[in-house]
């Protein structure tokens, strides 16, 4: 008896362990709805399941209806919308109309009240300067229906100039974005050479009525690479996440200067984090830590810095390879715990996720945090994508377009972390892009941009849908992950 005993307990332990570990505790997807095919640039959810998103619709011919617009040329005509989830329609909907040719590419809420980043413009030759301003607009959910209450311009010398990242904390509104002007372009205030590439982070004070604007820095970006990685307030700092890219490594080191943080030997690319302290009506630059790699995303919660990127010829947060013209790594994916009460210090863990190489298709494009737990977010295309002792596999890997959504949840344990399950897309499509990720209560809500390829359906958990061919859709869909 002892005997058959022991054999049914290494038996049910052995159909335990022969689980697939990428299904480990994984939740289901739950509450997926295709929500209109509209190119979203931003979203955010609610407690309620409603979902705020801003997005830009290009403008082709006379057909909008209106007549004053309808004698514009082609541009690009700016919303803001709410969808409901207890309608499953758009509860209300409202243009942002100050040009020709507006985006809207920010968006951040608080309660009943939504603030929107954007910029306008005319189509001038990009000699030309001053004509293009970003804007910030404050509206109010009324339910059914939404008001504008302001709009709030912050000029720009430059002609292309786009808000990036939007962050708002208490009553302060941070925006981060980028410029570019023709080569010799010149300033119709002082006539001086305006940089042709530029980046700058600028503060807005909001009000009921109004939006004053406190301080705006600007900084030149004359790398032959240089873009925007995230943007985050907390406590009266803000964080920045920048990344560059060059060719010749002593053309670099004499713009090191200009840059924000030295850079290292032995990489292309390099990622530079950067504290910045609001110090009311100006700005203080508290310290600037710089790796090699991309950064992708990034959040910070209490003390800590969750940093997620892609590696580049040398490993983030490691010595340099010697000799200093190392060949390229394989571009893994990682996520690394950094603390922020000591900039300069190793970070207490780094994960990497072998295997996912250059390909911009794999990439962690999104991460939240609660307490101990930490949530990921990305796609991937390789045939398997594996994390920790998880392995994610594809559900076909001959179908080279394809890509994948996946979520993850790991436990951060204070000196190391490991991956408790992962969720995924369940079936193959043609490069999906990850359109938003909110840890909303106990739910993760995620919002997927799918694009149709040969009829190819979208398969999220035990529901399915078909896309037709080329033609984007959203589907909406939410992670219960408990308490």
């Amino acid at each position: 008896m002892k005997h058959l005993l022991l054999w049914l307990l290494l038996l049910a332990g052995a159909l335990a362990n022969a689980q697939t570990p990428a299904s480990r505790q994984a939740p289901d997807w739950e509450g997926i709805e295709p929500l209109p095919g509209y190119n979203v640039a931003a979203a955010t959810a609610t407690t309620t399941g409603d979902v705020y998103f801003v997005g830009n619709r290009p403008r082709y011919s006379k057909s909008d209806g209106d007549p004053e617009r309808a004698l514009l040329p082609p541009g690009s005509d700016a919303y803001v919308a709410k969808w409901s989830a207890a309608t499953h329609q758009l509860a209300w909907w409202v243009p942002i109309q100050h040009s020709q040719d507006d985006y809207v590419t920010g968006l951040a809420v608080q309660g009943d009240t939504l603030y929107v980043a954007g910029s306008q413009g005319l189509r001038h030759s990009l000699e030309t300067t001053g004509t293009r301003s970003v804007f910030i607009t404050r509206l109010l959910d009324h339910g059914t229906s939404a008001s504008v209450c302001w709009t709030q311009q912050l000029r720009v010398a430059n002609a292309a100039t786009e808000v990036r990242f939007l962050a708002l904390a208490g009553s302060s509104l941070y925006l981060a974005g980028t410029s570019q002007t023709a080569l010799n372009s010149r300033s119709t205030q002082t006539g001086k050479r305006v940089p042709p590439d530029s980046s700058f982070l600028a503060k807005v004070t909001v009000h009921a009525s109004t939006g004053t604007i406190n301080w705006r820095h600007t900084w030149p970006a004359d790398l032959h690479y240089s873009d925007l990685a995230g943007l985050v307030a907390q406590g009266g700092k803000v964080y920045l996440a920048t990344n560059t890219w060059q060719e010749q490594t002593s053309y670099i080191e004499t713009k090191a200067t200009r840059q924000l943080g030295t850079l290292p030997h032995g990489a292309n690319h390099r990622l530079h984090l950067t504290q910045f302290s609001d110090q009311g009506a100006a700005w203080h630059l508290d310290w600037t830590r710089t790796e090699a790699g991309v950064a992708t995303a990034f959040t910070v919660a209490d003390s800590v810095l969750y940093l997620l990127g892609r590696e580049d010829a040398d490993r983030a947060f490691e010595a340099p390879h010697s000799p200093t013209t190392a060949p390229a790594a394989s571009g893994d994916m990682f996520l690394a715990k950094l603390p922020l009460t000591r900039p300069t210090a190793p970070p207490r863990w780094a994960l990497r996720l072998p295997g996912t190489g250059h390909s911009p298709v794999n990439r962690l494009k999104a991460v939240a945090v609660r307490g101990r737990q930490v949530y990921v977010a990305g796609t991937f295309d390789r045939d398997q994508l594996s994390l920790g002792d998880l392995v994610v596999g594809s559900a076909n890997p001959n179908f080279l377009l394809a890509g994948k959504l996946f979520v993850a949840q790991l436990t951060d344990a204070g000196a190391t972390a490991h991956f408790d399950w992962t969720q995924r897309q369940n079936q193959d499509t043609s490069t999906p892009d990850l359109c938003a990720f909110d840890l909303v209560g106990t739910r993760l809500f995620v919002l997927g941009h799918f694009s149709g390829f040969s009829d190819r359906p979208v398969l999220l958990g035990t529901q399915q849908f078909t896309l037709p061919p080329y033609a984007d859709t959203l589907l909406e869909s939410w992670l219960p992950v408990g308490n």
